[in-house]
């Protein structure tokens, strides 16, 4: 890159209390500030006109981590979008070096965490020029002696921390993670009741928060230019919903909504990565879940471009019961024409004939299957693919079932009566994102609104 007419970067930096480096468009290091040298430990001659990479290698010891890979999708994202790029905690230590640059003996690497928020700067032309690298030291808050709730050792404290345990049994997810990853995780779950239509994932808007549906029904879905919408997926207790924010990942135009009412673990997106930066393999077990929301999604698009409306009705109805353990789906013929993109006399006229059929009954906003292998021989071939999907991905489908409804109503009872206990509002004690709670008013038409 030319540099005759850039900025004077060492004046910046050499004034600049923070710790960040400049790197140019080609990830070679343009400066280093006096504050980023003293907590790397490092020299200004020895960096600048650098790759980045090749100063900051990935630890050979932790090939799990890959902080250089996730460093490069950061910058790659912000040479795209040329919109900052903010990233979770993660794990990138480093090998402090002599003056001559070369590492010290016997040093190796030091572990460290760092919190990163990654810049564009334009250049005359309007174009991404540079990069500002700007870091935070998180290593001692890390490293200390995690919160996880074990110091309250309350009565009322353990009751409610055995509750959390109890209903990891509810979610596929959470209950097939080794019990050294749930343990970590724990301490950031909180139980949430979802109302019927509550907004869980806004298009185009950061996951503020990940849930492990315990049951009710999730509804994904793509919005189009148009403004209309179609599903693309259903989540229930075998998923968990948010997961490309683990991977700081965007739902770009796609909106999460409870369509069943339900209840779940939830967590903060930016503690579950947190989590992930300390705990590399927690990642890596979320991560094989997310290829079966993957599989759902295309293999909508192409139920709905190559199979009739009946096909696709029926098989969204044997999903709809597969995931909710039940027979009688609460849900409107508004509701399910927006879901399958179609109009509402469409879906009026394929309920009607299931209903001659003697296969379904529809009424004061519920369908009923009666026939659910009468059912399966009306759908397409996607319900039963996809049910080998989600076979193919379960971690260990050989454990225990999953609890029923019953039983995790019960213990949600249980738990927002002792939340309660501590004066805190029941209703929303459990609400780990502010929009959840407030989402559960805006209404879309069909929608069931009742709690089942």
């Amino acid at each position: 890159m030319d540099r005759t007419n850039q900025p004077d970067f060492r004046a910046i930096c050499e004034a600049s209390p923070g710790l960040h480096l400049i790197l140019d468009r080609d990830l070679t290091i343009v400066e280093a500030s006096n504050a980023y040298l003293a907590a790397t430990d490092t020299r200004r001659e020895n960096l600048v006109g650098r790759p980045l990479f090749e100063v900051l290698p990935d630890n050979p010891a932790t090939p799990e981590v890959q902080a250089v890979r996730n460093s490069a999708a950061s910058f790659e994202r912000v040479l795209r979008l040329g919109t900052p790029d903010a990233m979770p905690v993660q794990r990138y230590d480093i090998r402090p070096r002599d003056g001559d640059g070369a590492s010290r003996a016997g040093g190796g690497f030091q572990e460290r965490y760092w919190r990163t928020v990654n810049t564009p700067v334009p250049g005359p032309d309007g174009a991404v020029a540079w990069i500002i690298h700007q870091v935070e030291d998180v290593t001692e808050a890390i490293r200390a002696p995690r919160d996880d709730g074990q110091g309250d050792r309350s009565p009322l404290t353990l009751e409610k921390r055995r509750i959390v345990g109890l209903l990891r049994a509810g979610n596929a997810v959470l209950r097939d993670l080794p019990d050294a990853l749930f343990a970590h995780l724990a301490g950031a779950l909180t139980p949430v009741r979802l109302p019927a239509d509550a907004v869980l994932v806004e298009p185009g808007e950061p996951v503020r928060t990940i849930h492990f549906p315990l049951y009710g029904l999730i509804s994904i879905s793509r919005h189009l230019e148009d403004g209309a919408s179609v599903e693309v997926a259903l989540c229930g207790q075998d998923a968990f919903v948010g997961g490309p924010a683990l991977n700081d990942d965007l739902f770009e135009d796609t909106e999460a909504r409870t369509l069943v009412a339900g209840a779940s673990l939830s967590c903060r997106t930016r503690a579950l990565q947190d989590l992930q930066a300390i705990h590399p393999e927690l990642g890596a077990v979320l991560g094989r879940f997310l290829p079966l929301l993957m599989d759902q999604m295309s293999l909508s698009a192409a139920c709905l471009a190559r199979h009739t409306l009946d096909q696709r009705l029926a098989r969204w109805l044997l999903t709809a019961a597969s995931h909710t353990g039940s027979e009688v789906l609460p849900i409107r013929q508004e509701a399910l024409a927006q879901i399958l993109g179609v109009r509402r006399t469409g879906i009026s006229e394929a309920v009607a004939r299931l209903e001659a059929a003697g296969v379904a009954t529809n009424g004061r906003g519920r369908i009923h299957i009666r026939d659910a292998a009468r059912l399966a021989g009306r759908s397409c071939s996607c319900f039963r693919e996809l049910q080998h999907h989600r076979l193919a991905h379960a971690l260990n489908p050989k454990v225990s079932p999953l609890a029923p409804r019953s039983t995790i109503e019960g213990l949600m009872d249980r738990y927002f009566a002792l939340a309660g206990a501590e004066g805190l509002d029941a209703s929303t004690a459990g609400s780990t994102s502010g929009q959840t709670a407030q989402s559960a008013s805006r209404s879309r038409t069909g929608a069931a609104s009742t709690r089942p």
